[in-house]
């Protein structure tokens, strides 16, 4: 536990520049700061609507199983525009978000089956 805290702690200090601030904040430009901005009624605010939106009206179960999607799309669009290399660390991961949907579905997913099944027998 000890160990892992200090590695934190080592990474935390890497990510802080010279006089003391952390790397790349307060944006130093009026476009950072724009940017900066427009992360709350964008992506960030339309998410949040988004997902209260699903909670209420739609099937949670549907809503859990697809947020597995997201570090597998964000992950793949690092990868996509240069930012992050292919790896099979980068493969593993992947698998294993594909992995855990799969089994935050199965329930889900079985119950669909025996729904179309049922259709499919004559009465």
């Amino acid at each position: 536990m000890a160990r892992d805290t200090r590695r934190a702690a080592e990474w935390a200090g890497a990510a802080q520049r010279e006089d003391g601030g952390a790397a790349g904040w307060p944006p130093e430009d009026g476009r950072q700061w724009l940017a900066v901005l427009a992360l709350g009624p964008g992506p960030v605010g339309g998410v949040l609507c988004v997902r209260d939106h699903g909670t209420e009206r739609g099937d949670v179960r549907l809503l859990g199983a697809l947020s597995y999607v997201a570090p597998l799309l964000s992950t793949a669009l690092l990868v996509v525009t240069g930012r992050a290399g292919a790896s099979r660390p980068v493969d593993a991961a992947g698998a294993l978000i594909a992995r855990g949907a799969v089994l935050a579905s199965a329930d889900m997913l079985s119950s669909v089956c025996r729904r179309g099944v049922s259709r499919t027998r004559p009465p």
